[in-house]
């Protein structure tokens, strides 16, 4: 079974320039830790809960543990991104996930 690593976060306003350089850096990484980008993507409308607090930036990405995610971001080559990461965002939130999608009907 694997494991997701789900980001969300707000955009800094002049931040454009840093996240390229931040993507440009880190998806390469993730790759190399043994993870993949799913999906990401910019919510435009929201349909259920506080129209408010929707975010800029939705990243689903899958690795092989909690552990790979873990080390993946206490990593030496993925802390060099995080001036990148901080100029990006204003606010960004990571969450460890079971990936349900992949449990067998035994363990659901």
């Amino acid at each position: 079974m694997s494991t997701l690593l789900i980001t969300v976060g707000w955009f800094r306003k002049g931040g454009d320039e840093a996240r390229r350089h931040y993507g440009a850096g880190v998806v390469p990484l993730i790759a190399g830790a043994g993870g993949e980008v799913v999906s990401r993507g910019r919510p435009q409308e929201t349909v259920v809960g506080d129209a408010g607090a929707r975010f800029d930036l939705v990243a689903v990405m899958r690795f092989p543990d909690a552990a790979t995610i873990r080390g993946f971001l206490d990593s030496h080559t993925y802390r060099a991104h995080e001036t990148y990461r901080n100029e990006v965002f204003e606010d960004i939130r990571s969450y460890i996930a079971d990936d349900l999608m992949t449990q067998t009907e035994e363990n659901a």
